[in-house]
């Protein structure tokens, strides 16, 4: 078993609060263009990334997790301008991370003045 972290603050995004059913919610905000998401047929958003194993592991951290960019942009980027891509994460690959769950949402559009729906 492999497991990760992932630092979305390190994409382009904006912190947020909105109102919701129970009070405000604090959230983020990643536009999908700017990050170079990936959208599939079945409408799903995907993060492209790319792992690169550590020499010295420490921590239960084997790899380093950068994002990977669409070949049409990267050979747009300076060769110091992909070396300055952010790292976004780690794996482990021993699987002493704690495992977290996905309690998406179903795809919703909102506007300015719509309160979220949870």
């Amino acid at each position: 078993m492999i497991k990760g972290k992932l630092n979305i603050a390190k994409l382009v995004h904006v912190k947020m609060e909105k109102k919701g059913k129970t009070g405000m919610v604090k959230g983020i905000f990643l536009p999908i263009e700017n990050n170079h998401f990936f959208e599939g047929k079945d409408g799903n958003l995907y993060l492209d990334i790319v792992a690169f194993a550590l020499k010295d592991p420490k921590d239960g951290q084997s790899h380093l997790v950068k994002q990977s960019l669409p070949k049409d942009v990267r050979e747009k980027m300076s060769k110091e301008e992909q070396n300055a891509m952010p790292i976004i994460g780690s794996l482990d690959v021993d699987g002493t991370r704690a495992e977290t769950s996905n309690n998406a949402a179903p795809e919703t559009t909102f506007g300015d003045d719509d309160d979220l729906p949870f």
